[in-house]
């Protein structure tokens, strides 16, 4: 389980000079993406990058392949690292966009999403990043928050469509609960819901 590419100097570079003391090595993506899973029969580094404008962003694209050779992703996970951006808990600073992980249905719900995430938290720790953002589609509507403990980025919002939902389906609770009280069929109603999650 080996992603086949080590972070480039220039990425390494930006990480070191953009990030508040990080702690950074040529081989942290080799090993964040070699966990333990039944699934991960390996991993591939597809690209990644230093995009330089204004205060510039690190992003990269990577793959997995089950040990049978079928691929579990339907496209390449993207994750990109901003070095000051305005965050959900306030002030300002690194935080890291989760911007794709659609896993083929098939692959639902073993424990692949969960192993992927607890890796990486592990590694955007060290690397000094504050929130993680994602924007939730599909199962992740649910599982992110239900199962993470993700939180919506515009909460009185989130609300808002809650109740106009509610005016629907008066069945359900009412507000005020956490937001992974949330009922499934209301967020699975959303196309898609904004969250994050502070990591210090």
């Amino acid at each position: 389980m080996l992603v086949v590419l080590p972070l480039s100097d220039d990425v390494i570079d930006w990480l070191n000079e953009k990030l508040d003391d990080p702690i950074v090595f040529a081989d942290d993506l080799d090993r964040t993406y070699a966990f333990d899973h039944e699934f991960n029969g390996s991993s591939e580094l597809l690209s990644q990058e230093v995009e330089p404008v204004r205060r510039g962003h690190v992003r990269w694209r990577v793959g997995f392949t089950h040990p049978d050779g079928r691929e579990l992703l339907e496209l390449p996970m993207q994750r990109t690292v901003y070095p000051e951006l305005g965050l959900c808990r306030g002030g300002r600073g690194p935080l890291v966009e989760n911007d794709s992980f659609h896993l083929v249905p098939a692959f639902w719900r073993r424990g692949f999403g969960s192993s992927v995430y607890a890796s990486e938290a592990r590694l955007f720790r060290r690397w000094g990043v504050r929130e993680i953002h994602l924007t939730a589609v599909e199962l992740g509507r649910v599982v992110w928050l239900k199962g993470f403990d993700f939180l919506p980025v515009n909460g009185p919002g989130l609300e808002l469509e809650y109740k106009a939902w509610l005016s629907k389906h008066p069945e359900n609770p009412k507000l005020p609960f956490p937001p992974k009280d949330y009922p499934e069929p209301f967020l699975y109603s959303l196309e898609s819901i904004m969250l994050f999650k502070a990591l210090t």
